[in-house]
């Protein structure tokens, strides 16, 4: 076991009633991008660091080949999360977290988290933006109420790391 990578983790959350909305698949809330990731570590990895700023999934193939020792070329999106493991302190990188959902009822739906803002935005363009440091039930949507700058910030960084289908 002290050789072994053990990853638990799921691929989405759940949706009970919050947002008038239920299940899964029909919205990027954080009740369904937050999910648990465990990492039980090969011996010689730094232990017991909790991440508390949003990373991606799409990070977990090259941290896997990182951890395990497979350096070059990395052809798979996303980045290693070894930076993370450093320190039980460390806050890690804060970049851009994207999601992406095709709604069941027709269109499309992205989101991206950076610097603990999270802006949604649909198919048809409607807007969405949550401070999760002060609202991280996402119940007062700021999209109105904030400063086009705010809003153009946040779409420039979705294009730039996630542009529309």
């Amino acid at each position: 076991m002290d050789q072994t990578l053990v990853i638990i983790l799921s691929d989405h959350g759940e949706q009970f009633g919050d947002h008038q909305l239920l299940s899964h698949g029909n919205s990027l809330y954080t009740q369904l991008l937050h999910v648990s990731l465990l990492l039980r570590l090969p011996e010689g990895v730094s232990a017991g660091v909790k991440v508390r700023n949003w990373i991606s999934l799409q990070d977990l193939p090259a941290t896997i080949l990182d951890i395990v020792g497979i350096t070059g070329q990395n052809i798979l999106p996303g980045q290693t999360l070894r930076n993370y493991f450093s320190s039980v302190t460390n806050p890690g990188i804060d970049r851009p977290v994207n999601s992406y959902v095709d709604l069941w009822k027709g269109g499309w739906m992205r989101s991206t988290i950076v610097e603990g803002m999270h802006f949604i935005q649909t198919e048809d363009s409607k807007q969405e933006l949550y401070d999760l440091c002060n609202d991280p039930f996402e119940e007062n949507n700021l999209a109105d109420l904030s400063t086009a700058n705010i809003i153009n910030r946040m779409q420039a960084v979705m294009e730039r790391t996630f542009p529309a289908p």
